[in-house]
């Protein structure tokens, strides 16, 4: 998902930090790529033998910021065919989905209101 704030005057370093703290505080390990008006924060996590993975993009002038939630949840297709793949016996891959799916999605609901506050109340950390 991706969403734009215009008029916020944003600086974009400090919204990068708090975006990495953010994973950090989910139990993520963190790597950042820095641009001059860019920033890519990628987090890392183990959940038992899964990987987990997430790319935030920040992006813009403190007037004008992009920021991008890219994560590897996958499989909508395969949950489609869920019913069909469970009478074959593969039930088990299509929950392991559902987790997937469902640990994305409440990640990226929980950073969009993080980054809301954020935006919308910033405070001189």
């Amino acid at each position: 998902m991706q969403t734009r704030w215009v008029g916020k005057n944003v600086d974009l370093e400090e919204l990068s930090r708090h975006v990495s703290q953010f994973l950090k505080d989910e139990g993520f390990e963190i790597a950042v790529e820095n641009a001059e008006n860019s920033h890519r924060i990628m987090g890392f996590l183990r959940v038992g033998d899964k990987k987990r993975g997430v790319w935030i993009n920040v992006s813009g002038a403190p007037n004008d910021v992009l920021v991008d939630f890219l994560s590897n949840k996958e499989g909508k297709l395969s949950l489609l065919a869920g019913p069909l793949v469970t009478m074959f016996g593969g039930g088990v891959f299509v929950l392991d989905r559902l987790k997937r799916q469902e640990f994305y999605e409440k990640l990226e609901a929980e950073f969009w209101l993080f980054l809301e506050e954020i935006i919308e109340h910033p405070t001189s950390t």
